[in-house]
């Protein structure tokens, strides 16, 4: 369970310092545009760790989802090769966060970090924090001089920090309880979804200019996270190698293909398709 927490907590810890990273190096909407190709990487991620399969139509519900995403994102400036890389290093890296905590809950399904997410969002966190603190304290003295005066020069700069805290550890909390409530897919485009609400917010608190392509773009990508809403709650052919992962979970042999074809079409009546 500590092994699988670390490897967690590493995944997550590399995926913001490798976020920031980019950020430093190119303008936010390219990194952003970038950042909107997290779904391909976690949906990857999890057929072949987890073997989380979904419909072919449920997959391709994502095209729109990203799609849009990447145009409501884009600025039209320049991108950095280093920028790019780190970007999508970062996405592979959340994506990993993701899978290994679901392998988390299958492996280890009695230990604490199991049973509750607040548990796992602290020890991750702190196991993140002792990772990153090394960098953060070398970044902090090089521009000690240059972050005291500012902090004195404007105290409100302070509230900010704190709020900003507060405000990215709830949301980051949010995110692991939801994530252990449905699929990696389904956390994957709520995930993205949240990009496209942060556009339309800066447009409203801040006056953001938005072109016509933006716009579009967050028509597309709504529409593309209603559709995979909608295949994912239409009935129809259950995951098969879902099943293979609840034999494993359960400690038994899973069965072979053609027989787990066989319990479903047997146990089809009466059952709802799963998130």
């Amino acid at each position: 369970e500590a092994r699988a927490v670390r490897s967690t907590a590493l995944a997550y810890a590399l995926g913001f310092a490798l976020t920031n990273l980019a950020f430093s190096l190119a303008p936010p909407s390219t990194v952003e545009t970038l950042k909107s190709g997290e779904p391909i990487a976690t949906v990857t991620l999890a057929a072949i760790v987890l073997g989380e399969t979904e419909r072919l139509l449920t997959y391709l519900t994502l095209a729109p989802t990203v799609l849009g995403t990447a145009m409501a994102c884009y600025g039209g400036e320049s991108l950095d090769l280093t920028a790019l890389v780190a970007t999508m290093a970062s996405n592979v890296a959340f994506a990993g966060r993701a899978v290994l905590v679901k392998a988390l809950k299958r492996d280890h399904p009695s230990s604490p970090a199991a049973l509750s997410d607040l548990v796992l969002f602290y020890h991750v966190s702190r196991s993140g924090a002792l990772l990153l603190l090394p960098l953060a304290a070398a970044e902090a003295y090089s521009r000690s001089s240059e972050i005291a005066a500012q902090l004195v020069s404007r105290p409100s700069m302070l509230l900010t920090v704190l709020a900003n805290c507060v405000a990215h550890a709830s949301y980051n909390q949010l995110s692991f309880q939801v994530l252990s409530r449905v699929s990696t897919s389904s956390h994957a485009v709520l995930n993205i979804s949240r990009r496209v609400c942060l556009i339309v917010l800066t447009v409203v608190v801040f006056d953001t200019r938005m072109y016509s392509y933006n716009w579009a773009g967050v028509a597309l990508a709504a529409f593309g996270v209603l559709m995979f809403g909608r295949e994912k709650s239409r009935p129809g052919a259950k995951r098969l190698f879902s099943d293979r992962v609840e034999y494993e979970a359960r400690g038994t042999q899973s069965p072979g293909l053609d027989a787990v074809v066989v319990d479903y079409k047997l146990n089809l009546k009466g059952k709802d398709a799963t998130m």
